[in-house]
């Protein structure tokens, strides 16, 4: 029987992988290392996972070209891989 943390882990690692293969630095990628007023609305929906998710809501990014928002998204996906605390 497959352990479903590990097999979730797996994808979202595959998913990352894809997602950002032109962008190796990316992996470290973290809400810690990046710039607060541009990522304070992706923090504060990551604060209150349970809720949105519960609620079934989504977040939508969109700016300018090297505002963030790909930082952000992987942030978010570092948070989901439980990185984050």
């Amino acid at each position: 029987m497959l352990d479903t943390d590990i097999v979730r882990g797996c994808y979202l690692n595959m998913q990352r992988a894809e997602t950002f293969a032109q962008m190796p630095d990316a992996v470290n990628w973290t809400f810690a290392s990046g710039d607060m007023a541009t990522l304070g609305t992706a923090k504060k929906y990551v604060d209150n996972w349970d809720a949105a998710y519960a609620n079934g809501t989504g977040l939508i990014m969109f700016g300018d070209v090297r505002t963030g928002k790909t930082y952000a998204a992987d942030s978010l996906d570092t948070f989901a891989k439980g990185l984050l605390t």
